[in-house]
């Protein structure tokens, strides 16, 4: 099959396709489109992406990759094993220990004893210390809002709930392939609570639930603004300089004079020499360019020569 990208179980008609085998190539292109979606709107208030989102993010992988071989069914399974390592990423980083290495773009852990310890603790979690995770930061403003500080801040809070929320609205379609939830989604808020900084009144109930999404629609609608106005203020001044730049052209330029008076001033003995000038002129305007660009001494002998042709 084209690209080798696609295993098949070969045993039955329409059998399960297991695991798409993804190139950096596509990992990135993927990436790219993603960001556009959302900068087109693609996603809603409230943190998830709309409806249609994925279908519209496969057919421009299509459209970008020649002869690629992708369903919307990946599509949907790439962003679920991307969010599950996100979220268990962000969760090392608010455990004591682990820190991010913005060189090597990866999380690294003092010891091993501290990798030990959590690994048993979430022995479900992927070994992501000291390995590469280069989307790290570009997966943080797809699923969230800010990147995670290592502080146990309230942006971590934030990140992951939208992550839970899309894991929610846009992931529960019914499928047969395996599930690539989270290990630790499902206990984070009672274990992790206290080490990532959960606000009182934000612990339990539809009260959280609607607090966390007003901040967030809050802080979308600011962000929107700010690149608004940004990109307003800098067109208003692009254009400001232009108008000014013309003004000063306009400015320079000298007041054409007619060509009539023009003519007068060769001091030709009749006016109707100086009619017959203009007429030689009329006839051949390429003439009446040069006249023009001409010094005073320079165009009566102009004149003369033309007038013998």
């Amino acid at each position: 099959m084209d690209n080798g990208n696609i295993l098949q179980n070969g045993h039955a008609k329409g059998a399960k396709q297991y695991r798409r085998n993804w190139t950096i190539e596509e990992d990135d292109t993927l990436l790219n489109i993603l960001e556009e979606l959302i900068i087109e709107g693609h996603k809603g208030e409230n943190g998830i992406f709309k409806a249609g989102t994925h279908e519209e993010a496969c057919k421009r992988m299509e459209a970008r990759i020649p002869g690629i071989v992708l369903t919307v069914k990946q599509v949907v399974n790439k962003l679920k094993r991307w969010s599950s390592k996100l979220v268990e990423v962000m969760d090392m980083l608010n455990t004591n220990g682990f820190r991010w290495d913005e060189a090597k773009k990866c999380v690294i852990v003092d010891n091993n004893q501290v990798l030990i310890e959590y690994l048993q603790k979430n022995p479900g979690v992927g070994k992501h210390a000291n390995k590469e995770f280069k989307e790290f930061e570009r997966l943080q403003r797809i699923f969230g809002k800010h990147r995670a500080n290592g502080n146990g801040a309230k942006t971590t809070v934030d990140v992951i709930n939208n992550i839970e929320r899309e894991n929610e609205n846009v992931f529960s379609t019914p499928s047969t392939e395996q599930s690539f939830e989270s290990p630790i989604s499902a206990n984070f808020r009672s274990e992790s609570s206290m080490s990532i900084g959960l606000l009182e009144g934000e612990l339990t109930g539809p009260s959280r639930s609607r607090k966390r999404k007003q901040n967030c629609n809050v802080q979308m609608s600011s962000d929107f603004m700010e690149m608004i106005t940004t990109n307003m203020k800098a067109a208003m001044s692009d254009l400001k300089e232009m108008v000014t730049q013309v003004t000063r052209t306009i400015g320079k330029m000298p007041t054409p004079k007619p060509l009539g008076q023009e003519v007068k001033k060769l001091g030709l003995t009749t006016t109707e020499e100086e009619v017959d000038v203009l007429i030689k002129f009329a006839h051949n305007p390429q003439y009446k360019n040069i006249f023009l660009d001409m010094d005073d001494d320079q165009r009566m002998i102009f004149v003369r020569k033309i007038m013998r042709l």
